[in-house]
Formats: structure tokens, sequence, C-alpha cells
């Protein structure tokens, strides 16, 4: 009908199977045998014969690492970017390179959730210039990005969703429904290792996360995605923030007791500056200063040992440089008659940073310039 005749040339066979005890057919296309082949690369994914995204994940990861190079080249060699800006392009570039086909590998519970997080962790550590002495989950609380994986997992949720409903998807349709149809009866997900099963493994993971009701209202064809979509949305941010508080438990490295996310407003002043004028702060922030409570943590000596060396000050923290010791005492005047002199209501270096920004005096008009002279200040 169309004038199109298929080429055997460009024909592969490939079998999936788990168990590995089915052997590949013979299959001719115009009195050609097809080539058998152990791997196959089908519009930029890359599918071996073990049922598993290890192959494509490790080929994207690569790629990436070409962007990662460019984007750090544009940012802090060229124009020193701001944080923004070099957030935009790392997004444009290793983020879409890596998560390319993401909506079929993507997962709130099995491995790939945790390499995506460390990964999305480690860029955003580099753009903060964080010390490598800092623990990378800190990255996470301190950039305050929505979730890679999550965003990945709901987009991969509604094209699953649309299929199910949308008979114009061809055989994927009438494929997807089948397998939501032996889900509904046995509750089983993709068996060990494979990782194909891409819309048994979305359906298992909902009803892990929100129950056999949620599963039920998922597949549910008199709800719409409109519907249906801020609930899955929540899911996903539950179980964000549940393993983040799982990484963050029992840590105390960057965890003083009086320090508080980033303002909003404040965040944003700190991202329209680039890394290079950040760093310290965000260092401080974090536990990477190298102070001697922290260097003592690094060399493993005794807490009770790591004394400030300039003033013999029981500890030697950041928090006790910066507000209290002597021997920084006109450095801390000079820096605090700035932060009197721009209006704020808190003038303690080590207050404002913990805080992540105040508030401005009555009277006082609090811009993004000002907010900006204070962070340079820092």
């Amino acid at each position: 009908r169309w004038g199109l005749v298929p080429n055997p040339d460009k024909c592969e066979v490939i079998v999936w199977s788990p168990d590995k005890t089915q052997r590949a057919p013979k299959l001719t296309l115009i009195g050609r045998e097809l080539a058998v082949k152990g791997e196959i690369l089908y519009l930029g994914m890359k599918m071996t014969a073990r049922p598993t995204w290890d192959g494509h994940v490790k080929r994207r990861k690569k790629a990436a690492r070409k962007w990662t190079w460019k984007t750090r080249n544009i940012a802090r060699k060229k124009g020193r970017a701001p944080i923004e800006v070099e957030t935009m392009l790392r997004k444009g570039g290793e983020r879409a390179s890596e998560a390319y086909g993401g909506e079929l590998w993507a997962s709130m519970k099995n491995k790939r959730y945790e390499q995506v997080c460390t990964g999305q962790a480690q860029t955003e550590k580099a753009i903060l210039g964080m010390s490598r002495w800092s623990p990378t989950c800190l990255a996470r609380e301190e950039f305050a990005a929505s979730d890679w994986m999550g965003e990945m997992w709901l987009r991969g949720a509604e094209l699953l969703r649309n299929a199910l409903q949308n008979e114009e998807c061809g055989v994927a349709s009438v494929i997807l429904k089948e397998r939501a149809k032996r889900w509904q009866q046995d509750k089983n997900g993709p068996g060990e290792g494979n990782e194909f099963d891409w819309g048994g493994r979305i359906l298992s993971e909902i009803q892990e996360m929100g129950g056999d009701g949620a599963a039920a209202r998922f597949l549910d064809e008199k709800v719409s995605w409109k519907q249906i979509k801020p609930e899955m949305k929540q899911l996903a941010k539950a179980e964000v923030e549940k393993r983040q508080q799982g990484r963050m438990q029992e840590l105390k490295k960057g965890q003083e007791s009086e320090k508080q996310p980033w303002r909003k407003d404040w965040r944003e002043a700190r991202d329209s500056l680039p890394t290079g004028e950040i760093a310290y702060m965000e260092k401080a922030r974090t536990g990477g200063l190298a102070v001697e409570m922290e260097t003592g943590r690094w060399q493993q000596i005794r807490e009770d040992k790591r004394r400030c060396a300039d003033c013999n000050a029981r500890k030697g923290t950041a928090g006790h440089a910066m507000d209290r010791c002597r021997e920084f005492d006109d450095e801390r005047d000079e820096v605090k008659l700035k932060l009197r002199e721009i209006g704020l209501v808190d003038e303690s270096p080590w207050g404002v940073l913990m805080k992540g920004g105040v508030d401005f005096r009555t009277g006082r008009e609090g811009t993004m310039k000002k907010r900006q002279t204070v962070l340079r200040t820092l």
C-alpha cells in the first residue's frame, strides 16, 4: 500500500528468557534467514538477551559524561555562570542524556532508584561546591530540587495509563491490557531479574506504596489520568521523603541542631551567584570546612581532643570559628557591620547561614541585590 519493502539485512532476532531455557527459532524473511543477536539497539534503547537495563543505563551514563565536561567548560571556565544557569545546562545535557528512556526503567523500589538518586546528588554537590568530605546525601537537602527518578517514574505511569485506555496505541495497548489483567488475577510483579516487565513493575510498586486501593483506582477505566495523577504524585513524593530520611538517619555531620533549610528568597539569591561565590557557605552548612572538629573526624582523632587551635576552646567547630573565636574578632566585626548596614535582624554570620537567611529590619526592603551582597559578604 505504501510501497515499503522489509529489508532482511536490517532485521534481527533476540529472545528474552529469564530462566534461559528458550532458544531462538530459525526465522526467515523473503527467503533470508534472520540473524540471532545477544543484544540489539532499538530507538536508542539497548536491550540484551538477559532482560535487564544494565547495558542501556551504562551506555547512557557514558554518553552523559561528555555533556558533563561540556557543561562544566561553559559554566565554570568561560562565563562563570550562576548556579541557576549551570543547572539548566546540566538538565538539558547530561541529565537528559543519562535519563533517556527512563520511563521504561524508572523504579521507586529497585536498585535503579539509588543509582539515579546518587547521580543527582553528586551533580548537585558539584554545582554547590561542597567539600568531598561532606555527605553526598546532604546535597539533596541543600539543593531542594525535584527528584529525577520520581519525575521519570510518574511519566512512566502516565504512559502505562494511556496505553491501557487508548486503543490507538496498537499492539502495545493489547499487550499491556493483557498484562494488567493477569496482574489483577495473581498480583505478581516482574520475576526475579526481569526488568522488561514494565507494566507489572509499575503496578506492583503502586500497590506497594499505596495499597490495593491505589492500584485499583489506577486500573479503573472510569478514572482519568488527570484525576489519578495527584495521588500518584503524592505516592512518589512520600517514597522519596522516606528514602531521604533513611539516608539522614543517625547522620551527625552537617546536621547542627539550629540548621534550617534555605528560605525560598535566599535560595533564589544563592542560585543567582556562581559556584565560587557560595561554595564557602555550603561547606559551612554541610560540615566541609577544615576546622578542628572536621579535620579531627577525617584523621580519626577523639572528639574531646578536637579543641580550637587558636583559642583552645573545647570544640573547634565552624560555628565557633565564625561566631566566637577571638582569633577572628576583627574580621567578624567587619562582617557584622556590613550586615547591620544592609539591615538584617540577625547580625551573626553563623546565625544567618544556619537559618538559611533571615528577615530584614522593619522599614528596610529586602531585595535580591541585598541578599546577594549578604551572601558575598559571608
